[in-house]
């Protein structure tokens, strides 16, 4: 039996955080949100989708942690592509260190299938209203990742390991598949050609909810690094041909490695606003949710 955690922006609830589902091990069990909606009620992730059913919502996932798979599904391997294989971790919720109706911390375990930990994380997941706005919502995610290891710990993607353009590993949004063509902006292009694997500040989708549920617009803010930190750029890896996801990556197209001891951030924002926006808001909304951390 899982357990889940409401989170409330004015009085209604706007996503279910889900923690320690039994799910098998080949999807990498974590906790995710979802559903996440707008003030309206439309639902905006998807969880388990046929196309891809390790895909959980929204939340944190790597596909290679130390060789081992975080995210889920067919690992890649390099010369050899996609394979199946009992390398499958899983991220762990270990104690509460503050709960609220808008706001969780909470540490968690990354753990090997060898039962070994690869990782310790520190996660807030907040949720706040955006000035006097009533269709819209902000979601802020801040992830502090240490290596749990007693050596060096690399941490990569499928792109890393030989797979170009495949990137993705991070915090990840899958999105419901939209009843009407996407919606794909940044501060640099628009479609998923422009806008995939490019470092832009903030990315928009947009799309239309199934069946009666009306048009609905995310946006995702990346606040610039802090010197300490190991990357300088977050590229967004983007689909919406294939799939509906978009990913703020890590380890997008080099690998990472974490010292003894050293920390990786993961910290993103995203707006949850009902309503096709147009550019000029998307941009002004995407300072304002940046302003609201």
């Amino acid at each position: 039996m899982s357990q889940e955690v409401s989170l409330t922006v004015r009085d209604t609830v706007v996503a279910r955080y889900v923690l320690d589902e039994d799910l098998p091990a080949s999807l990498s069990p974590r906790p995710y949100l979802h559903p996440i909606t707008t003030m309206g009620g439309t639902v905006v992730t998807d969880t388990r989708p046929p196309d891809h059913p390790w895909h959980l919502g929204a939340g944190l996932a790597i596909q290679d942690v130390g060789g081992m798979n975080f995210w889920g599904g067919p690992t890649y391997v390099r010369d050899r592509g996609y394979l199946e294989r009992d390398d499958h971790g899983r991220i762990e919720h270990k104690d509460w260190r503050f709960r609220s109706a808008d706001r969780l911390l909470h540490d968690l375990r990354w753990v090997g299938p060898d039962g070994v930990e690869r990782l310790r994380e520190e996660r807030s997941i907040a949720v706040c209203t955006i000035g006097n706005a009533p269709d819209c919502w902000a979601l802020h995610f801040t992830s502090s990742l240490q290596n749990a290891t007693g050596a060096p710990l690399r941490i990569g993607s499928p792109a890393t390991n030989g797979r170009a353009g495949a990137g993705y590993g991070g915090f990840f949004w899958r999105a419901p598949h939209s009843t009407v063509p996407w919606r794909i902006l940044s501060a640099t292009g628009h479609g998923e050609a422009e806008v995939h694997g490019t470092g832009s500040p903030w990315l928009s989708i947009g799309g239309r909810g199934a069946g009666a549920q009306a048009d609905y617009t995310l946006i995702l803010v990346v606040p610039p690094p802090s010197p300490d930190e190991k990357t300088t750029v977050r590229p967004w890896f983007v689909r919406s041909r294939d799939y509906p996801g978009v990913c703020s990556a890590v380890a997008f197209d080099r690998e990472l490695l974490l010292d003894v001891g050293g920390r990786l951030a993961v910290r993103v924002s995203v707006l949850v606003a009902d309503g096709a926006l147009d550019p000029q808001t998307v941009a002004g909304l995407a300072r304002e949710v940046d302003g609201s951390r």
